[in-house]
């Protein structure tokens, strides 16, 4: 697992604006580097607000760790887009 996590983070080295910051943030999680695996996710959704499972995988670890606060902040961050669509809750609300 440390070779994948290395070979991840020499790819952000040398290409910064990489989506390859996910793949990364999974493995430091799974290997238990919760800090890490934040630190990446808020560089790369830095890069790439757009990416929303990211950002759901950022607001599970900051509940992880107890960061109500830096979880709060970031279920704004993702409230506000949702919330842009509002069909996207039609949809849902005609699915359950």
């Amino acid at each position: 697992m440390m070779e994948k996590i290395e070979w991840y983070q020499e790819v952000l080295e040398i290409e910064p604006s990489s989506k390859v910051f996910f793949p990364l943030a999974k493995l430091l999680a799974g290997n238990n580097q919760v800090q890490k695996s934040i630190a990446v996710l808020r560089q790369g959704l830095d890069r790439h607000p757009e990416f929303f499972e990211a950002r759901l995988m950022l607001i599970d670890l900051l509940q992880q760790e107890q960061d109500t606060a830096g979880s709060v902040q970031e279920v704004k961050e993702l409230g506000a887009k949702l919330f842009a669509y509002p069909g996207f809750w039609d949809a849902l609300a005609g699915s359950i």
